[in-house]
């Protein structure tokens, strides 16, 4: 076994029952790792710190309990069984839960093996479904309650989805989306004698929606010549 060289030059055999103890405590409920043992007792490596514990016949890894995990993430809570329990079937898996609390999915995982949980058992087989109709059409659809989005927009295919985004003008409308008659007849009495800004001006849309109307329409600035 490699030795290693540390600060307080003490042996294996110099420290007494009660730092062992301690020692064992912190590293597997306290939160403590090697290194963080090391600094409190003024130990340069964390290697001599796991040789001092196999010479105690004392394995850390496999004596930590679901408390040491828990008091290193910061969240007391998930050493209870009960409660990680309650919150996974609450937030209708780990995935969900590991979001909430801002952990890793692995790390819940872990934590429900080491409290014995058993996630097949505990969490419904078919996952939720719900119903929802369509922003457009109003067609009911079916879909997984994760797969419906936040917003509250539902379209049942992307024709409904395309109607949607040309009214309300989300990227691929260039024309300004719905424009009322009075704004139509506007743009056809004034569209050779008033230049597109000043349209643009005038019923309060950009410039580039005047333009993009007007030659929709068919309405040039010179007959028989784009403009």
């Amino acid at each position: 076994m490699i030795q290693c060289e540390i600060s307080s030059k003490r042996g294996y055999n110099r420290w007494t029952k009660a730092e062992i103890t301690e020692m064992e405590y912190l590293l597997t409920l306290g939160g403590y790792t090697f290194e963080e043992v090391g600094e409190k007792y003024d130990i340069d490596n964390r290697q001599y710190v796991a040789q001092l514990m196999q010479r105690h016949c004392i394995n850390v890894v496999e004596n930590r309990k679901p408390i040491w995990y828990a008091v290193r993430c910061g969240i007391v809570k998930l050493a209870d069984k009960d409660w990680l329990e309650k919150q996974l079937v609450k937030h209708n898996g780990s995935k969900n839960l590991a979001r909430k609390l801002q952990l890793s999915q692995g790390f819940i995982n872990n934590q429900a093996r080491r409290l014995k949980i058993n996630l097949e058992l505990l969490l419904p087989s078919e996952p939720e479904k719900i119903t929802r109709p369509c922003t457009i059409c109003k067609k009911k659809i079916t879909r997984l309650k994760t797969k419906f989005p936040e917003s509250g927009l539902v379209f049942c295919n992307k024709k409904c989805m395309g109607e949607w985004m040309g009214k309300k003008n989300h990227g691929r409308s260039h024309d300004g989306g719905e424009w009322t008659h009075d704004e139509l007849q506007f743009l056809v009495n004034n569209h050779i004698k008033m230049m597109d800004r000043k349209i643009a001006l005038a019923l309060g849309k950009t410039k580039k929606q005047v333009y993009y109307r007007r030659h929709r329409m068919g309405l040039l600035k010179r007959p028989g010549k784009r403009d």
